[in-house]
């Protein structure tokens, strides 16, 4: 059964997917699923398989995506600086937070799970556009610098065809490429089928 749209546009929901050789963890951020993967007996199953997958991947061999990073910055630095001002305080004020609240910090809080994932050997999008939740566009936020590591497959195909009969997850997107780490990725030409 899918999830209910409501539910979907008011939670973050994790799903997962092979895309020509390449696992993906994506955040959905609000937005709708693929119709594959919208399933809410099916996917918590394949969250907590992929959450106690291994590590494959060491956090030095992580590509994280700077310029998405200085972008989500910018914006929330924004966010911020428009709440000081509405609350009336005073730029003392804001400027103390931005000493606390500094981009290495932000990077770090922000890009925590995607580097996780990233250790356990995924390519990790994050869903842009958030103000409309019928968006399916994602961008790549951290990667495994050599790539999906070749024994990924293996390790990740056995629990998912356990958890799945006859393969019918791990194939269900063909034809997209994932490009570079700034390219945002929409799935619109290959998942609106599936919606």
């Amino acid at each position: 059964m899918p999830y209910n749209k409501n539910y979907l546009f008011t939670h973050n929901i994790d799903w997962y997917a092979c895309i020509d050789g390449t696992w993906i963890y994506a955040a959905s951020r609000g937005g709708l699923l693929p119709g594959v993967v919208n399933n809410e007996s099916m996917l918590p199953k394949l969250q907590g398989i992929c959450a106690n997958l291994p590590d494959v991947v060491n956090e030095e061999n992580i590509v994280i995506n700077q310029e998405l990073i200085r972008i989500r910055y910018q914006r929330a630095v924004d966010f911020y600086e428009q709440r000081f001002r509405d609350n009336l305080e005073d730029n003392h004020s804001f400027q103390q937070f931005l000493q606390e609240y500094n981009i290495e910090v932000f990077s770090q809080q922000f890009s925590e799970l995607f580097v996780e994932m990233a250790r356990k050997g995924f390519y990790s999008f994050v869903r842009v556009d958030i103000d409309n939740p019928f968006s399916n566009k994602y961008r790549l936020v951290a990667s495994p610098k050599n790539g999906t590591p070749t024994h990924l497959s293996e390790i990740i195909r056995k629990p998912f065809n356990a958890a799945f009969v006859d393969d019918e997850y791990k194939d269900y997107i063909k034809n997209i490429t994932i490009k570079g780490e700034n390219e945002v990725i929409s799935f619109t030409s290959n998942l609106d089928m599936l919606f």
